[in-house]
């Protein structure tokens, strides 16, 4: 017992786990999440940064990795790893606009090999190489990217890496 309320909870077909509100860390990683997205609208970009990093601090490897899971989870797992991308997708974005190309460049060298068919982590790569100052290995990516769209999927590269691409061959800034 906690404070007089049961924590734990039979029920018929198995048990209850009573969770307050701020102990699950899915709860609080979306709270952050939204508090951090906010702060990008609201062009307040080292706060994203520090809230992103919060949120993701949440994570500890894979989730439910040791559980064995009935029915739909597998689908809901899923998502859950495609919303903890996006977001760190976001958090990489928010870390550019405050200057950190080169540390941001080496994360996603990582990245891209773990996702190598997600376009937008490509875009960022070659966005943060350019901007780190190392065009010749920006371009290398960008190629390796292209390549492996046509090669495993037959497309060519989408908007966002057309676009990165484009402005590294006329030296544009970073959009912000």
């Amino acid at each position: 017992m906690d404070g007089g309320v049961a924590r734990l909870e039979t029920r018929p077909g198995g048990y209850l786990m009573v969770v307050r509100p701020g102990e699950l860390d899915l709860t609080v990683f979306k709270d952050l999440v939204r508090l951090a997205r906010q702060a990008l609208r609201e062009s307040r970009h080292p706060e994203a940064v520090e809230l992103f990093g919060r949120a993701l601090g949440l994570w500890r490897g894979e989730p439910l990795a040791n559980v064995a899971l009935l029915g739909g989870a597998e689908a809901d797992l899923a998502r859950l790893g495609e919303t903890r991308l996006a977001v760190l997708e976001d958090y990489l974005r928010a870390r550019l606009t405050c200057g950190e190309h080169a540390d941001v460049a080496g994360e996603l060298q990582g990245l891209v090999v773990e996702h190598p068919l997600r376009e937008s982590l490509w875009a960022l790569l070659v966005h943060a190489l350019h901007h780190a100052g190392r065009r010749a290995e920006a371009l290398l990516a960008y190629n390796r990217a292209r390549t492996q769209l046509a090669d495993e999927l037959g497309l060519d590269p989408g908007p966002d890496l057309r676009e990165a691409h484009a402005r590294l061959l006329a030296g544009d800034p970073l959009p912000r």
